[in-house]
């Protein structure tokens, strides 16, 4: 077929040539996209998983040095520290679903751990990995609360 008119195939080039950009503008925009979104996801996890990490630290040193048996335990306990993302205990709900807390857990397994292999709280979700500093703040006062308790004995 003999093309009598160029302006028709510069036309359909025209839309051709855009629908190719368009399609790898998609396949590099949507990965990014995703990126950004899990991005923004660990960073709110990291955020609600110090409160956690604070709270339960602060639950430990001042409630006698008992691990938490359940959130409504901890929504009493003020943080030491003001978070920019989370407020305590109004975003718990949402908190609850990004860490989890092994309530089944005693003051003495908790102070068994260290902060490499420390499980006793757990980000759920994209998250950027444990906080070292605070798991060994939490470990050192679940240690000295277990330590009073026993040379306060007979």
């Amino acid at each position: 077929m003999k093309w009598r008119d160029t302006s028709v195939f510069r036309r359909y080039f025209k839309v051709l040539v855009i629908g190719a950009c368009a399609a790898l503008a998609l396949v590099i925009a949507i990965p990014v996209l995703l990126c950004s979104v899990d991005a923004a996801v660990a960073e709110e996890t990291l955020g609600a998983y110090r409160l956690v990490l604070d709270v339960v630290t602060t639950h430990v040193r001042d409630g006698g040095g008992t691990w938490p048996r359940s959130w409504e335990e901890l929504y009493g306990v003020t943080p030491s520290d003001r978070y920019l993302t989370w407020r305590w205990p109004e975003d718990a709900h949402r908190i609850r679903k990004r860490v989890e807390i092994d309530f089944t857990l005693t003051p003495a397994d908790v102070a068994s751990m260290d902060a490499e292999s420390f499980s006793a709280i757990r980000q759920l979700g994209p998250n950027y990995g444990p906080e070292p500093a605070q798991i060994s703040a939490l470990l050192e006062a679940v240690r000295i609360r277990l330590r009073d308790q026993h040379n306060s004995l007979p």
